[in-house]
């Protein structure tokens, strides 16, 4: 029997008919590849989709990242700028450093010279500040020396003249040697007191031209060429001891200059002061002098 044509389209309208029979010719007219195979095309249909979406996702991705690594090209650009900059500052700074380095060098070696030249100038102080010394110690060793010669000599030239210096003061002036006062001076003083007077430069002794009916006064000089207030109080004690003794005595100071305070412990001291033929505080020595109650009952003697 013979498949005609007609045949052929009473088995196509069948088929459409039933679906289930188009199910069941395919199942027989095609292997089980071929029915899997629109599974597999669905699937793959799907997994195309998913990688079309994945695409899309990593072309969106790879934009981002090619803005980001534009951006990173912007950033690394400026900081490359940057960098040369700094890079051209720290170099700038090397240049002055090393600069600055050469002139610390420079300066070191001369701070070195200079300390070398400062030891060396110190050594030549320190040598003439001993030599200035051992001349100051010479020197004042010869003004010493000196002072003893002119006071010596100012000594003489008093004892000599002494009428030229205190003849205005008193009449019938005499120079009294202290070993005729030997006797009466061991009795009333003690060793010590015996043996300061015995240093004293000058005893005069004679009548008081304000107050001739007045006897004897005494005169305790002490001679320097310039007086001090050592001698003021060397005189002072003097004319005490020989007072002491019994003697009316006036305290005297004589030189060529005296020194400020000589002249304030004069007046404290009331002591007469002769600087270089001048006579200054007599009337205050003579007033204490004869207010002494060693004088007043020497001079009633």
């Amino acid at each position: 029997m013979s498949f005609t044509v007609q045949d052929y389209h009473d088995l196509v309208d069948l088929l459409e008919k039933r679906p289930q029979w188009r199910s069941d010719l395919r199942r027989l007219l095609l292997s089980d590849d071929l029915l899997a195979l629109p599974a597999i095309v669905d699937k793959l249909a799907i997994t195309v989709s998913e990688l079309a979406e994945a695409q899309k996702r990593t072309e969106a991705r790879i934009a981002e990242l090619a803005e980001a690594q534009q951006h990173t090209e912007q950033q690394l650009a400026a900081l490359t700028a940057r960098v040369d900059a700094l890079t051209a500052r720290v170099d700038a700074l090397t240049a002055r450093v090393d600069a600055l380095t050469a002139r610390v060098d420079a300066l070191t070696a001369r701070m070195e010279e200079l300390a070398e030249a400062q030891r060396h100038t110190e050594q030549q102080l320190a040598a003439l500040a001993a030599h200035v010394e051992a001349l100051t110690v010479e020197q004042r060793k010869m003004q010493n020396k000196l002072a003893r010669v002119d006071g010596r000599t100012l000594e003489i030239d008093f004892r000599q003249k002494a009428p030229a210096y205190f003849g205005r003061l008193m009449r019938r002036l005499k120079i009294v040697e202290v070993h005729t006062l030997e006797d009466q001076l061991a009795a009333q003083l003690s060793p010590e007191e015996y043996d300061d007077f015995l240093r004293l430069d000058l005893i005069l002794t004679g009548l008081l031209w304000q107050q001739p009916d007045r006897p004897q006064i005494w005169l305790a000089v002490e001679v320097s060429s310039v007086v001090d207030r050592e001698d003021i109080i060397r005189a002072r004690r003097r004319a005490d001891l020989l007072r002491k003794a019994g003697y009316p005595t006036i305290p005297v100071a004589a030189g060529e200059e005296a020194t400020l305070g000589a002249e304030s412990e004069a007046r404290v001291q009331r002591v007469a002061l002769i600087q270089d033929g001048r006579t200054l505080l007599w009337d205050e020595a003579l007033s204490a002098s004869l207010a002494s109650k060693d004088i007043r009952n020497n001079m009633m003697e």
